[in-house]
């Protein structure tokens, strides 16, 4: 079984779409077809339930995905530590643009820039943790309200890189520093003033 499929697999897996996979890998929707077509007829198993154009991983395809990020990893592992010790070792890496921005250099220097090719891509903080379980990410940068939330049903684990600060800005003739000439105020005083929010993020 060819690990590339595998990981294609893993891409269609995620995104239960071959035109959305195809943008993704970079390959025809065709020849991401052609790789389903394959593990099926190998497994003698049918891995996707077909409605019209879409396609739907089904209960067999549930479990052979847990097989393939399992198969994908351990492959990983093998070639990191026995492959050719003068390659980059690739890391792909997903999370929102504002922690992206302020953390990936950090964490580039931690892995060694010189060591690790990165592969980004951005995405909100439940998908990007989404991507890690799936194992399409291998690390995904994420606040720990986040993190909290999926750490009773998850098997991620995480290390805290460190704080970042997040200031409120309003005119000074708004009420909340009329409420409070100082500044100082805490989320839950916060919450009794109205504030205009975009509907997507500025980042």
């Amino acid at each position: 079984m060819d690990i590339e499929d595998l990981r294609q697999f893993l891409v269609i897996a995620q995104v239960n779409n071959l035109q959305l996979a195809s943008l993704e890998l970079n390959k025809t929707a065709g020849a991401l077809s052609k790789v389903i077509k394959r593990l099926e007829t190998k497994l003698n198993t049918q891995l996707f339930d077909r409605s019209g154009r879409n396609i739907i991983l089904n209960l067999h395809g549930e479990r052979f995905r847990q097989y393939a990020q399992h198969i994908v990893h351990e492959s990983d592992q093998v070639l990191s530590e026995f492959g050719n010790v003068s390659s980059k070792i690739k890391v792909n890496i997903t999370g929102p643009s504002v922690l992206v921005q302020f953390w990936l250099p950090q964490l580039i220097e931690k892995l060694g820039k010189d060591n690790c090719e990165v592969n980004l891509q951005v995405d909100w903080e439940g998908q990007a943790l989404n991507q890690v379980e799936n194992g399409m990410m291998h690390i995904a940068l994420a606040t720990q309200f986040a993190s909290f939330d999926r750490s009773n049903s998850s098997d991620l684990s995480s290390v805290v890189l460190g704080e970042t600060v997040f200031s409120v800005v309003a005119a000074a003739n708004h009420t909340l520093f009329k409420d409070h000439p100082d500044g100082k105020i805490n989320s839950a005083q916060l919450q009794d003033y109205t504030f205009a929010c975009p509907s997507v993020s500025p980042f």
